[in-house]
């Protein structure tokens, strides 16, 4: 599953823009765990980070320099409610994508 978030996004998250970066979340929705994947064009720097609904800062789960490729990351439920969350990643100057994912009981 594979969701553009374009018309809403929580508070905390601003300046979006479509970008070339693909970013999957799977399963979705989920109970305990989320794989997120992403191919990257050219090494650059990263910050990967999970928002809840309101646009609070859950955890980040990668902040680096990362190379060009396919990288995959595991985003563990534990601490985490049931509800909807935000993942959202920037790589470099330019690429900000946001994805929506579930996590149900």
């Amino acid at each position: 599953y594979t969701a553009i978030i374009t018309d809403i996004l929580p508070a905390g998250l601003t300046d979006f823009q479509a970008s070339s970066i693909a970013v999957n979340v799977y399963p979705n929705p989920a109970t305990a765990k989320a794989l997120i994947s992403f191919t990257l064009g050219k090494a650059e720097n990263v910050s990967l980070k999970v928002y809840n609904i309101k646009g609070t800062l859950i955890q980040t789960l990668m902040q680096g320099k990362l190379e060009e490729g396919a990288h995959q990351f595991v985003l563990d439920r534990k601490n985490m409610s049931a509800g909807i969350y935000f993942v959202n990643i920037k790589a470099g100057e330019s690429l900000n994508e946001t994805r929506k994912i579930i996590f149900g009981d």
